[in-house]
């Protein structure tokens, strides 16, 4: 609770822009150290102000300020200097021609590595389009730049620019995602508080009905039932008083606190002696402690329970029932099996609430399993499991960086463009099938770590990091007639890939996998007479997005987990407390019906040596009324109560069954159907009369039949017609 409240103080956006500034700047900062040889370097071709100002203004300046803005400055003013880097980029590139000493260069300009970083910061401040907008402009500018190369080290400047737009788009992309994501998480912060105490309500009353009707079935009407066969029977004195303190006893939904291993197989025991005191439980415990939820041990109890009258009063004397119990530290499995007659478990009847209702009220809890094997003649085996689910391992980080869009598709066939962009200037055009494998290599590896499940992605798919160095080995052996160190392009392509390998939870295997790729350009580089320890050097700057990844894992990841858990404990505390309401105002319902119209006759039953005529009678309509409560669902209104009371009066066998298919349907259309079934009610004279609402999703809404000694009558209501001129037949 006060974490949660703690961690309020700060909105999801902020904490995430904070998180991606000190990214950023730590991604300023590790540029300035791997591209420390191309500044140097480049630095003989401007005047000396240039450099250092250069220096300055696009990596230090940057870096420092980022980082020292996003601990202590507020968002404001975080954000004004976050606009201003991307004004202090453009303005260096600008100044470089001024400072240009005309010599051709010899490489690319180390400016052209760092646009995206602009663009990054831009992303902090700006909306969607104009950063986007700014990183082509960015990207083009500095490519002009690298136009003033030697004619040798020279590429085209349109395939430079869709490489260079391409390469950065996918973490500024990633930036404006993240703070999307924040922002959007924010907005709906009220709404999914209130849609899970919505939902929370409305699962705990249903949760509590069935702990109800459970209560009503087992114990009620058993002991109606007994009162009209044994009115002067001790037994049935004994069960109308346990009838009564249970309903008084009836826990609340998860009001408990975890059950231990101990307390469950008491539990267990003691509801079996209830029913079966003959019956012993066998119990095995496998751990040393356990911490079992509450409400799952006693939908298993009270379904054990049922499985055992069940076996009880359908079995012949002399059949065999016993109830096995194993219970571990999070988990369960109880198991009631007998060698009695057995049943078809596909055609039980739809009254039969023991098995609908208290036998499988476990599978409604997440976790519950309930399995009925049984078959005419070979006996009956019913299994209660349940085993805590499985808690995520953290924050999805493809909800935060956008993977999950149709938007990461395009983005990531933009990226792929451009390595294809980057290969042709390589290969000056003359791609071959080396160079396309390597190409479909890279096309797999980014599609497997995009579309992996699961955060972080397993190690499997992390192994596809494999995939880069032998890609990379077919490219540069596979072109060894160019004989030129623009063969190690795939060092420059598998770079952002392997970011999001990192940004996907598996750093080791990112780095491992960089890391042979420029072993492989290495090797090919000592094996073709190169001077390998410059090239290597020129390749640090490759390790740029590795590094920043890194550095979002340490630092931005757990922001996220951190937004995640206090989010989830807010929807968490809101559910608790909308789960406590509910509970007790269903309960609190559910007795006060229970006092009005059971509580008298149970009473009597409890405290009566023998019972009248008038409470036996009383018993078979209270009987009748409360299985009009388990199975007749809308249709055991006050509306058709009274019209059903009066025909059961007259002799009237009324049977009720709701499959749920009239629950979304109109006021009237409920008003109208109620309307048709107390109209037949009150013309039934004799005889039995069955209203059954039909499954969701069908054109028939409910059937009405009637059964005299006349013959059969079927009315038959349709959802889609007024109900009032619903077709009737005979059979």
């Amino acid at each position: 609770m006060n974490r949660a409240a703690g961690g309020s103080a700060h909105t999801s956006y902020e904490q995430v822009l904070r998180s991606l500034a000190r990214l950023i700047a730590v991604a300023f900062g590790a540029y300035a150290l791997l591209l420390a040889s191309r500044i140097i370097v480049d630095s003989a071709f401007v005047a000396w102000w240039w450099t250092i100002v250069s220096v300055l203004a696009v990596l230090v300046a940057p870096a420092v300020l980022l980082f020292q803005s996003a601990q202590t400055r507020s968002v404001a003013a975080l954000r004004r200097i976050a606009m201003a880097v991307p004004a202090m980029f453009l303005g260096v590139a600008l100044l470089w021609p001024v400072a240009w000493n005309g010599t051709p260069l010899p490489g690319s300009l180390w400016l052209s590595f760092v646009p995206g970083l602009a663009a990054m910061s831009a992303a902090l401040a700006w909306q969607s389009w104009f950063v986007v907008l700014y990183l082509l402009v960015a990207t083009g500018a500095v490519q002009l730049l690298n136009q003033n190369r030697a004619s040798a080290a020279n590429f085209a400047f349109g395939l430079e620019l869709l490489y260079s737009f391409g390469f950065s788009l996918v973490f500024v992309a990633m930036v404006l995602e993240g703070l999307r994501t924040a922002r959007m998480l924010d907005r709906t912060r009220t709404a999914t508080l209130r849609q899970a105490e919505v939902t929370a309500a409305a699962e705990t009353r249903a949760a509590q009905r069935r702990i109800h009707d459970t209560v009503i079935h087992d114990w009620a009407i058993a002991t109606l039932l007994a009162a009209v066969q044994l009115p002067a029977s001790e037994r049935t004195r004994g069960e109308a008083r346990s009838t009564l303190a249970k309903m008084e006893a009836m826990p609340l939904v998860s009001s408990a606190a975890p059950i231990t291993d101990g307390a469950m197989v008491e539990s267990l025991r003691s509801a079996i002696a209830e029913v079966a005191p003959a019956i012993e439980v066998e119990a095995v415990t496998t751990a040393e402690h356990s911490e079992l939820d509450a409400d799952a041990v006693y939908a298993a109890v009270t379904g054990a329970a049922e499985a055992v009258r069940n076996s009880v009063r359908h079995s012949h004397t002399g059949v065999r029932c016993s109830v096995h119990a194993v219970v571990g530290a999070c988990e369960f499995r109880v198991t009631v099996s007998d060698d009695g007659p057995g049943f078809d478990p596909s055609a039980t009847p739809a009254g039969r609430f023991g098995i609908r209702g208290t036998i499988r009220q476990l599978e409604h809890i997440d976790g519950g399993t309930v399995a009925v094997e049984s078959a005419p003649g070979e006996g009956t085996r019913v299994q209660l499991a349940w085993r805590r689910p499985v808690a995520a391992d953290g924050p999805d980080i493809r909800q935060f960086l956008g993977i999950r869009t149709r938007s990461a598709i395009l983005l990531a066939a933009t990226y792929l463009v451009g390595i294809v962009a980057l290969a042709v200037m390589s290969t000056h055009g003359a791609l071959g099938i080396a160079a396309v494998t390597a190409l479909l290599s890279y096309s797999a590896m980014a599609a497997w770590f995009v579309m992996a499940p699961h955060d972080p992605v397993s190690r499997w798919v992390g192994l596809g990091a494999a995939f880069g160095p032998v890609g990379t080995a077919v490219a540069v052996w596979g072109s060894a007639a160019l004989h030129s160190p623009e063969q190690l392009w795939p060092a420059s392509a598998t770079a952002a890939i392997y970011a999001l390998l990192t940004l996907r939870g598996r750093p080791a295997m990112a780095w491992c996998g960089q890391i042979g790729v420029v072993a492989v350009c290495t090797v090919w580089a000592a094996n073709e007479g190169f001077d390998a320890a410059p090239l290597v050097l020129s390749r640090l700057a490759d390790f740029a997005p590795l590094v920043g990844a890194t550095a979002f894992a340490r630092l931005v990841r757990p922001r996220l987990q951190n937004i995640v858990e206090l989010r989830e404990e807010s929807v968490q505390l809101a559910r608790r407390e909308s789960v406590a309401r509910a509970a007790i105002a269903e309960r609190r319902q559910r007795r006060r019906a229970f006092d009005l119209i059971a509580r008298p006759i149970l009473t009597e039953i409890a405290h009566s040596d023998s019972l009248t005529d008038r409470a036996r009678r009383a018993s078979v309509l209270l009987e009748a009324r409360l299985r009009d409560e388990l199975r007749g669902g809308i249709l055991s209104t006050p509306v058709l109560a009274q019209a059903i009371h009066l025909a059961r009066e007259r002799g009237v066998e009324v049977l009720l069954y709701d499959d749920h298919g009239a629950d979304d349907c109109p006021i009237d259309t409920r008003t109208e159907l109620f309307a048709a079934v107390t109209a037949e009610l009150a013309a039934a004279g004799t005889g039995q009369f069955i209203v059954r609402i039909g499954p969701p999703g069908r054109d028939l809404l409910a059937t009405v039949v009637a059964r005299t000694p006349e013959g059969t009558r079927r009315r038959s209501i349709a959802r889609t017609a007024s109900v009032t001129r619903a077709a009737t037949g005979s059979a």
